[in-house]
């Protein structure tokens, strides 16, 4: 299901600007605003206040009341003229930690009386100033003509920022299983996630998950059904009989657990306890999974786990992200990495590629066991978005790149894709000196822009590569 965000249009207008001038560009906005699909978009009706527009502390309280009873996710304040600064933040203050956007509008040509309609460029600095001295988080979208397609851009993605900190607050991350003994770089500091993001971790240990799995039987319709729309999708023609039944009860275990703990989504132990208990690898069922939005990451990667979240949350769940390894570089070609792991999405697929199930080729080629469970296929082409959250010391981080895959091939197995950055000399080294790890998340799409701000919101500091 797509996310939908409500968002609050509030606009300002302050006496003795022109009336008239501020009720034409409130209705500009709302008309434009109104081409954004994911907004449902609430404002000050005509009934609520004069033209529809806060010009006094008074003017504040009737939309105060309204906005709470609607319940909000976001707060867009328009200097349609000088905007009336006090009652703005009045507003503002009233919804604390509901992120807010600033913006000014461009002013009409001068008339010949040298009288002017608006000067939303000065009062904008007001307004500005005064949410500072409160203490009023905020972001400023610029200048803009309402009906201007730069208006809509900057307020998408301002929109999808608000989707991320929407997600974020109160998820409930399922952590089965620690991390592997030699992955120290996935560890994580739990109190600063849950006081920075409102957020809880919910462990699960792999024996419960293992013995849940115990108690489904073989001819249970679930199972069945999910072999067979497992086989409607990928070729199972390599995996033993008893590897798909155990496939099938992993999944079925998954949800189970995902919809009674309420889960946002799933940081799992991929290795080695999983293939020795059941005998398989989990990372086709995660792929499965994650395309249907209960988003997994591998090795209990839990900040891996929120980059991806805040990736689907910035698309509005449109799309699935991955957790990949930067894995090595292009043999010839500049700028171009190997995007590899185990368990990519299978929607995300090269049209050309095929989808085979079989066994992780690392691990085949350390334990000379073909653990069943791991999709091959190749990454189809298209602009991609990468970012990774780190904390070191209570500081949080996020690196965020662009990129794109191509359409190239190669002799690899299991997940894989090349991908084509601006600068990778340059990446490797914030990479390495900031401290990110070889797990990152990629999204398809150009998400830099909202999950930078989202950062902004949420404390993080961003390091961006475009």
């Amino acid at each position: 299901m797509n996310m939908k965000i409500r968002m609050c249009l509030v606009p300002l207008y302050r006496w003795p600007f022109d009336r008239e001038w501020a009720a034409e560009l409130r209705k500009e906005t709302i008309s434009s605003l109104s081409r954004l699909n994911f907004l449902e978009l609430i404002y000050p009706s005509e009934e609520d206040v004069k033209d529809g527009l806060i010009s006094s502390d008074y003017d504040a309280l009737p939309v105060i009341q309204k906005f709470k009873q609607k319940g909000v996710d976001a707060i867009l304040l328009g200097a349609m003229t000088y905007p009336h600064e006090t009652a703005a933040a009045d507003i503002v203050h009233a919804f604390k930690g509901v992120p807010v956007g600033l913006f000014a509008t461009k002013e009409p040509p001068l008339p010949p009386d040298g009288l002017r309609k608006s000067d939303s460029f000065c009062g904008t600095l007001a307004l500005a100033a005064t949410l500072h001295k409160r203490e009023l988080p905020f972001v400023f979208l610029g200048i803009h003509d309402p009906r201007d397609e730069s208006f809509l851009r900057k307020v998408e993605s301002f929109g999808r920022a608000s989707a991320i900190i929407k997600g974020l607050s109160g998820a409930r991350i399922g952590m089965i299983g620690p991390r592997p003994e030699t992955f120290e770089m996935v560890s994580f500091n739990e109190h600063a996630l849950i006081k920075r993001f409102n957020l809880r971790i919910i462990p699960i240990s792999l024996y419960e998950t293992v013995k849940r799995m115990e108690k489904i039987s073989n001819s249970d319709d679930r199972v069945l059904l999910t072999i067979k729309d497992m086989g409607e999708t990928v070729d199972l023609s390599d995996v033993p009989k008893d590897d798909l039944m155990a496939m099938a009860k992993l999944e079925i275990a998954l949800r189970e657990l995902s919809k009674e703990k309420s889960l946002t989504g799933i940081a799992i132990k991929g290795w080695l306890e999983l293939q020795e208990y059941i005998g398989i690898t989990p990372y086709f069922v995660m792929s499965r999974l994650t395309q249907d939005g209960i988003i997994c990451a591998m090795e209990s990667d839990v900040l891996g786990l929120l980059s991806m979240l805040m990736q689907y949350f910035a698309a509005l769940k449109t799309t699935p992200p991955l957790l990949t390894d930067w894995t090595l570089q292009h043999p010839t070609k500049p700028n171009v990495f190997l995007a590899w792991h185990a368990g990519f999405p299978i929607t995300l697929r090269h049209k050309d590629s095929s989808v085979k199930i079989e066994y992780p080729s690392t691990f085949y080629k350390a334990f000379n066991k073909k653990y069943y469970g791991t999709p091959w296929f190749r990454l189809k082409p298209g602009q991609v978005t990468l970012s990774r959250m780190v904390e070191y010391n209570g500081e949080f981080k996020m690196f965020i790149a662009k990129g794109t895959v191509l359409d190239e091939g190669g002799p690899f197995k299991d997940s894989w894709g090349w991908v084509k950055v601006s600068n990778l000399e340059r990446i490797y080294r914030i990479l390495i000196e900031e401290g990110f790890t070889q797990h990152v998340s990629m999204i398809y799409g150009d998400y830099v822009e909202p999950i930078s701000i989202a950062c902004q919101f949420l404390g993080i500091k961003t390091i961006v590569q475009e």
